[in-house]
């Protein structure tokens, strides 16, 4: 029994992952429009680093956001109000958290449909998923 419990919630978890990354992937887009852009230094950083599952703890962290050779000035240009630093519309202050916050809304459920479809066999490892 403990070992089907475990498999199943490794088979969980690998099938999170991709909607996961999806989500984040989702929300750079989203911020890419309203990326401060000058040069396009600092648009062009932006990426979906990785993630990071710690086996056990039920945690997956997806990375992402804006940095790399243009850190300090993604820093800067995140959190310096527009009283300081003024971006023609649609480019703001707080482009990757406004993007965050609207996908908050939803993700929930967006996951489910997704982790449904994969385990319902849309793209997983053909385990069904029952329960639901």
């Amino acid at each position: 029994m403990e070992t089907a419990v475990k498999n199943a919630l490794e088979a969980f978890s690998a099938n999170l992952v991709g909607p996961l990354v999806e989500e984040a992937e989702t929300i750079k887009a989203a911020s890419q429009e309203i990326v401060p852009f000058d040069l396009g230094d600092l648009h062009d950083s932006a990426d979906v680093v990785g993630v990071n599952v710690e086996e056990g703890s039920g945690t997956i962290d997806v990375i992402f956001g804006y940095g790399g050779q243009a850190r300090s000035y993604a820093v800067a240009q995140h959190e310096t109000p527009p009283s300081i630093y003024h971006h023609d519309p649609p480019r703001v202050w707080k482009y990757l958290e406004r993007p965050v916050y609207e996908a908050a809304e939803g993700m929930g459920a967006r996951l489910a449909a997704k982790i449904r479809s994969r385990f319902e066999g849309g793209g997983g490892s053909g385990d069904t998923f029952e329960g639901s």
